[in-house]
């Protein structure tokens, strides 16, 4: 039986961008596990549904699409 953890990360690596972060997962585990702790935090506490959350997301996506990087604030 195929967990979780496993299905998210085949669906992760079905693309360039999932293939990326999930190196990135493999390289900083305890960064990523905060880095999703703390989003998955966040969107408990805004209340946000699923659906709502992802729509978030894909904001996000779009937003970090139109730059190189995303810089640190001041």
């Amino acid at each position: 039986m195929i967990t979780l953890k496993q299905y998210v990360l085949g669906e992760l690596e079905t693309t360039y961008v999932g293939k990326a972060y999930a190196e990135y997962q493999r390289c900083n585990s305890q960064k990523a596990s905060e880095l999703e702790n703390e989003v998955k935090k966040l969107i408990s506490e805004y209340n946000l549904t699923a659906t709502v959350a992802k729509g978030f997301l894909e904001y996000m996506r779009l937003v970090i699409d139109g730059c190189s990087c995303i810089p640190k604030e001041k």
